[in-house]
């Protein structure tokens, strides 16, 4: 299960360690782990990387605080998405990437002490006009150089940029720790797109062997999430699990 924290607490900063370990222990309660943070900046709008020097700041001081939480819930992986808080808009674009160099190299920095990794999340241009593909996530991660900064993919967005999946997945398998996967505008995946195909062949073509989360809008009807978990599992990761009968899946 992937954690978006301020669905959990109004300000994830503000928090005790005391309260972190007491939803860990309910989460693990219930026989689950936690795979990735995202939704990173969800409770912060003010938080940008490149309005001010004071904003950038307080955006690392507040990622670093998540990676606290993320340890002591064990979540290894925090995926940057935060479309609003790397807006470029009119800024130079050669000063806005080496900005994010040294940021996300700060960040991934911290990470290295507290088992955590930031996650380069691309996303399409309907919703941001930084990073937009999976070839310029790859490029910063490749400039911020440091093991605690790796790839994120985002399914949906791929198939809003019309990306080669296969070239993405067979380039960039080495840097992928994390995938999402849903329909366009955030529905639940399902046959009615016919990208899901194309994507699960790049994917265990490549040999990923990571976490494949669904990033959906709220869904009310129970029954509308196991058809789209069994449709997950049946597409993208059947053949993992040949030895488990259906009545499992």
């Amino acid at each position: 299960m992937e954690l978006s924290p301020s669905k959990i607490w109004p300000e994830p900063a503000k928090i005790t360690r005391a309260e972190v370990r007491r939803f860990a222990r309910y989460v693990a309660g219930y026989g689950l782990s936690l795979c990735s943070m995202h939704s990173l900046t969800y409770a912060r709008p003010d938080l940008s990387l490149f309005e001010s020097r004071e904003s950038r700041e307080a955006l690392v001081k507040y990622v670093c605080r998540l990676m606290q939480i993320a340890e002591i819930c064990s979540i290894p992986h925090l995926v940057f998405g935060s479309a609003r808080a790397r807006t470029i808009g009119n800024r130079n674009k050669e000063e806005c990437f080496r900005i994010m160099v040294d940021t996300f190299g700060r960040i991934a920095q911290y990470g290295s002490r507290h088992g955590t990794h930031v996650l380069i999340e691309p996303l399409s241009r309907q919703e941001t006009d930084c990073i937009t593909n999976a070839d310029e996530a790859m490029e910063l991660v490749s400039q911020v150089s440091h093991p605690h900064c790796a790839l994120h993919i985002d399914l949906k967005s791929s198939f809003a940029e019309k990306e080669d999946l296969e070239r993405v997945w067979t380039n960039y398998i080495q840097y992928i720790r994390h995938c999402h996967v849903a329909n366009p505008g955030l529905l639940p995946p399902g046959p009615d797109c016919p990208f899901h195909n194309i994507a699960s062949t790049a994917i265990r073509k490549a040999g990923y062997a990571g976490y494949i989360s669904l990033e959906i809008a709220p869904v009310d009807d129970p029954a509308v999430l196991r058809k789209a978990l069994r449709f997950v599992r049946c597409c993208y990761i059947r053949d993992r699990r040949e030895g488990e009968n259906d009545e499992h899946r």
